[in-house]
């Protein structure tokens, strides 16, 4: 007689649940992902959560999910002050008021030590280059699905400040990403459009490094289709509204659309959007959302290559710059910004409370595509699309993987909170929540685990 299928259900269809179903569909376990979204096959809308709600692209490198906790990186200035202060003077702040959850996680966020910092990253980009490993791995086996995708392999590095570019040179050359550096002169003749940039001094270094950029919202489409095709099965319009518990604390259920569902494993992935239905468990207020924005130009130049952007300002200090190529249009899709909002459940922001960061992303455009920047802004599509999304944080810069044990004997998984480095560490969440469905140890329970770094400083109150 054959062993059943074990039945796994996920809660969110963001980018790191979707790679979790395709491994565990691919294992043979049998798959339900809910969502309280609509379709994305026929409806997407900016408050859909950061996959489908921000632009169609994302990127990989072995530097995603920055962590500023760190006190004295030689990259990034010291940035224990940055929740406080609002983006109108060179923060991050965009919520009006800290209520207790707020001033709580800021509090975790300014407690990390310096040495925890250091091991955090080095753990961080640990995770990213074993997940890129697994990325490399899935392009093989699913080549239709990321040749529909517009992959783009390699990432021009570029700086503003020599220090910077120096500093950020010897860490991709000791995590080994480092390909080869830019000289001036190979700069202007093979990337042309940053001569105006050099000229005007705002070029300190440039550098190619492993990484590859896709469009996260055709790619994300495709293997909803793909999964759907393999058995997996997608319910929408379903709000995760919290847990039931037994008197004793234990899990007996998930309630969501006011119902009781009770799966003997779960795993969820709410995003920026968690609030408080962690209470009561280590992922508690753990979970905040932190904004970034989007805008786009035409590719007039050919650009071939995504790049990277750093330059000084809090707000914009680092941009994503992916080559995107659709039907109708060729565009370089500029993605930066930071704005954090707090615990949120739903997306209350607009447009018009973010006119600083856009200020920050215009001119990094100005800068470094000036004549892209003038024809966008001469037909007046500069100002149209604006984009943004909120992004998951937590206060350690490490994601959580919480695991609890339910009533019955079942598993329900947490995860998430990847410091907008969701999609390039999602394969190796999704391996590590294989290896628990199997009662196989991972280094994730303890990596990611939500109260890290952070019993310490409660400890030490």
């Amino acid at each position: 007689m054959n062993k059943s299928k074990k039945e796994c259900v996920l809660i969110g269809a963001g980018i790191v649940n979707l790679i979790t179903a395709y491994y565990l569909n691919k294992s043979g376990v049998k798959v339900m992902v809910k969502d309280r979204s609509s379709d994305p096959l026929t409806n997407v809308s900016e408050r859909q959560g950061a996959t489908f709600g921000g632009e169609n692209a994302r990127m990989f490198t072995f530097t995603e999910a920055d962590n500023y906790n760190e006190k004295s990186h030689d990259i990034y200035r010291n940035m224990s002050d940055i929740i406080q202060n609002t983006i109108y003077n060179d923060g991050w702040r965009v919520v009006n008021e800290m209520r207790n959850t707020e001033t709580e996680w800021l509090y975790y966020f300014q407690g990390v030590s310096p040495s925890d910092a250091v091991k955090f990253s080095d753990d961080i980009y640990d995770i990213n280059i074993k997940s890129g490993m697994m990325w490399s791995e899935m392009m093989y086996e699913e080549p239709d699905l990321f040749e529909s995708s517009n992959v783009r392999k390699d990432i021009v590095r570029i700086y503003s400040d020599r220090k910077d570019f120096v500093a950020a040179k010897k860490l991709h050359q000791k995590i080994g990403s480092f390909i080869k550096e830019l000289d001036f002169d190979s700069l202007i003749d093979d990337y042309g459009y940053l001569k105006t940039a050099i000229n005007q001094n705002h070029l300190g270094g440039a550098m190619i490094c492993n990484g590859f950029t896709l469009q996260i919202h055709d790619f994300c489409v495709n293997l909803i289709k793909l999964l759907e095709e393999r058995g997996v099965e997608f319910q929408w319009l379903q709000e995760f509204q919290g847990f039931e518990k037994s008197d004793c604390g234990k899990i007996t259920g998930l309630k969501i659309n006011e119902k009781v569902t009770r799966p003997k494993y779960s795993v969820l992935s709410l995003g920026a959007y968690s609030g408080d239905l962690y209470n009561q468990m280590d992922s508690e207020n753990k979970v905040h959302g932190i904004l970034g924005i989007w805008l786009s130009v035409p590719n007039v130049y050919g650009v071939k290559n995504s790049l990277k952007i750093h330059k000084d300002g809090h707000v914009g200090e680092d941009t994503n710059v992916t080559v995107v190529e659709e039907s109708n249009a060729k565009r370089l899709v500029f993605g930066s910004g930071y704005g954090y909002v707090g615990s949120v459940k739903y997306d209350e922001c607009t447009i018009d409370d973010l006119k600083p960061l856009y200020d920050s992303l215009l001119e990094t455009v100005k800068i470094y595509f000036p004549e892209a920047y003038e024809l966008a802004h001469l037909d007046g599509s500069l100002y149209e699309g604006w984009k943004y999304c909120i992004r998951p944080f937590t206060p350690t810069g490490l994601g959580i993987y919480e695991v609890q044990d339910t009533e019955d004997g079942g598993i329900v998984i947490l995860t998430g909170g990847h410091n907008t480095g969701g999609f390039t560490q999602a394969p190796l969440i999704a391996k590590s929540v294989l290896d628990t469905l199997n009662n196989e140890s991972t280094s994730m329970e303890r990596t990611f685990h939500p109260i890290r770094g952070i019993s310490s400083i409660v400890e030490s109150v």
